[in-house]
This record gives C-alpha cells, sequence and structure tokens, in this order.
C-alpha cells in the first residue's frame, strides 16, 4: 500500500501500528508487504527519529489484521498519539481512518455522512495535516461519494482532504472490486472534487 500519493507528498510512510512492546512508542511498524516499482518490501519497523525530518507519514488505521486490535478499538486516541509521535519528529501527517472502524465509534452508523462526521472530523482534530477520505465503499455510487466529501468538508477545511479511490490497475481501470466502470469513478469524482484538494487513486501491483 506504498503509492505515490501526489507529487507534492512524494511516497510517503505507510504505518499500519504503533509500535506495541516495551515502555517506548518511540517506534512506528508497518506490518502489511507491499511491492513498489516492481520491489517486494516485508514491511518495516522504523524509530520514529529515524525518518528524515519533513517527510510525509501515513497512518492507515482500519479493522483489518494489520493494525493493531487495541488500536482499532480506540482511533481516536491513537490518531493523537501518532500525529503526536510525528510532530516531535518534525513529520508531516496523514490520517486515513477506515470507514469500517463505525463499529467501535459511538454515533457512526457506517453511511458516507456518519463516517465523515465522526472518523474524518476525529482525524482532523486529533492533527492530521492531511485527512484521507476513504470512501471505498461507496466509489461506485456518485451521489453517496459526494455527499460522504461535502460532510467532511463541513468540519475539515478543504485543502485538508483528499479523496481516496481504489482500482484494479492503473487508471483507466474498473474499480478495485469490479462493480463499476472507470467512468463511474470519474463521475464520483467529480462529484466530489469541490469539497476536497486532492484525489488518490490506488490499486496493488
Amino acid at each position: 500500500m506504498v503509492g505515490e500519493k501526489s507529487k507534492v507528498w512524494g511516497t510517503p510512510y505507510i504505518v499500519n501500528g504503533l509500535h506495541q512492546y516495551g515502555a517506548s512508542h518511540g517506534h512506528f511498524d508497518s506490518y502489511l508487504p507491499v511491492t513498489v516499482n516492481g520491489v517486494y518490501y516485508p514491511g518495516f519497523k522504523a524509530k520514529a527519529s529515524s525518518i528524515p525530518a519533513g517527510s510525509w507519514v501515513l497512518y492507515d488505521i482500519e479493522r483489518w489484521p494489520w493494525t493493531p486490535l487495541i488500536e482499532q478499538q480506540h482511533p481516536l486516541r491513537y490518531m493523537k498519539r501518532f500525529a503526536y509521535l510525528a510532530h516531535y519528529y518534525r513529520l508531516k501527517v496523514i490520517l486515513a481512518p477506515g470507514p469500517n472502524l463505525c463499529g467501535v465509534w459511538a454515533g457512526c452508523v457506517g453511511t458516507p455522512g456518519s463516517y465523515a462526521s465522526t472518523l474524518i472530523k476525529g482525524a482532523y482534530q486529533a492533527g492530521g495535516n492531511i485527512v484521507d477520505l476513504m470512501l471505498l465503499p461507496w466509489q461506485c455510487k456518485p451521489s453517496a461519494y459526494a455527499y460522504g466529501a461535502r460532510v467532511a468538508r463541513s468540519h475539515v477545511p478543504r485543502w485538508r482532504l483528499v479523496a481516496e479511490q481504489w482500482t484494479q490497475g492503473p487508471p483507466p481501470s474498473p474499480s478495485h472490486s469490479g462493480t463499476c466502470s472507470w467512468s463511474t469513478l470519474q463521475t464520483a469524482w467529480k462529484a466530489a472534487e469541490p469539497y476536497v484538494a486532492g484525489r488518490w487513486v490506488g490499486w496493488w501491483g
């Protein structure tokens, strides 16, 4: 899941969880193997202090095996910890809470508006320099996708928001689930564009 987010960000460090062992939380752990430009990386464990100052670090916190369970259960607490640690070492923070965390966030009911008004609002309040709108469950439904972006914009400055989409391969490709075409993804993006500063289209491989 490492890829160019934008020409401004370059290729950020993707972090799936904070270090869970020992007395110090001075480490970032990534448990998700990735392939970048054909090169396989088995994941990394790095001291925050070893990452060059000014780099972007993305906290990819989701309900999945690669984010430690304790972090999934307390997303706001750990987004705050992550942002604090990263900022202490003069790193720039992208917070990317997955909508599947709605099951553990009070008041989040798994709709695009609810996701935006809870997890995305919380990510901004936690200290994200950029907040990644993971509206993937609704990317094939342009009106729902745009609605989530509009609600997010009511809580977060536009220039801090980026809308995410996933495809099966480099654009133009169908959605990663295969349920809609590139044309539909484009329609969703155009509807969301007035509310966000940019777009990230990601794909595996």
